[in-house]
């Protein structure tokens, strides 16, 4: 008589396990730096070489990330989630036998791309923390760096930076310093989301990041309101120009006296990206 018989294998439960890396061959050619991009300066004269991080950290991914209005908004720096890439820049005259100069700055840096003055003798840089977007200028002659301090630039949307005609200022995009605390969500809905249909089928264009509710209107509005200022290049001192709104665009005069704007404003649409949304001019 046969008897058949089941065997169980047992697996002992074990905490997470971390992160594996490879042989060291492997590393090294991972690890290996990346083709550096180059700006090149509006004389001509010199270009600053960014290298860019192949591999971000898994910290940096995992921060949280709002999804606004077509938008992708880091909370804690209000700025956007994608784009900084930079980590370390070369600055070098373009000419032969120029000895590149590399620039000083803090390890931990996560940079967009540079904006050179008009006149080419000075740069911009933006630098994600994990508070806020920090303003920081460059001299081409020497290639000196520093921080702007008591600055935090709003990047969520719009042009965050930009340098007016006679080089001497930038205008830029301020978080208010009286917006208050972030909206809490409320603990139930405070009433239905209505939408109108004509009935009829139709094609219908879809996006991503839509927002979804009045708490993301909330939440859209208190990261992308920002207030325009001039900095001063050589002080660092900024002077507010106009009220806060959710800028789409400032474009500057070419003789730098004026400044046109344009801002969106309610009501907000569920179907589709800020860029639709109403907007005024002025």
């Amino acid at each position: 008589m046969k008897h058949s018989a089941l065997l169980f294998t047992a697996t002992t439960l074990f905490a997470a396990d971390l992160y594996k890396k490879p042989p060291q061959a492997i590393q090294e050619i991972l690890n290996a730096p990346a083709s550096p991009t180059a700006s090149v300066s509006p004389t001509r004269t010199h270009a600053l070489f960014i290298e860019p991080r192949r591999y971000p950290p898994i910290a940096e991914l995992a921060r949280p990330v709002l999804r606004l209005a077509g938008y992708r908004i880091d909370p804690a720096s209000n700025g956007p989630q994608t784009g900084w890439t930079g980590w370390k820049l070369t600055l070098s005259a373009l000419e032969p036998n120029a000895k590149p100069v590399a620039l000083a700055l803090p390890e931990s840096v996560t940079l967009a791309p540079p904006r050179w003055s008009p006149d080419g003798k000075h740069f911009a840089l933006l630098n994600r923390t994990g508070r806020s977007v920090e303003l920081w200028l460059g001299e081409t002659a020497t290639g000196a760096v520093r921080r702007v301090p008591s600055l935090a630039i709003n990047a969520a949307v719009g042009e965050p930076v930009q340098w007016m005609p006679g080089s001497k200022e930038l205008l830029v995009q301020l978080v208010p310093s009286q917006r208050g605390a972030v909206p809490s969500a409320p603990a139930a809905p405070l009433g239905p989301v209505v939408q109108e249909t004509a009935g009829k089928a139709g094609p219908v264009r879809t996006y991503q990041d839509m927002l979804t509710s009045p708490h993301d209107e909330d939440l859209f509005d208190y990261y992308a309101t920002s207030q325009l200022a001039l900095v001063n290049a050589a002080t660092g001192a900024a002077r507010p120009v106009g009220s806060p709104h959710v800028f789409l665009a400032a474009g500057v005069a070419p003789d730098g006296k004026h400044i046109l704007v344009e801002y969106i404003h309610k009501p907000y649409s569920y179907l589709l990206s800020a860029s639709s949304f109403p907007r005024e001019a002025e």
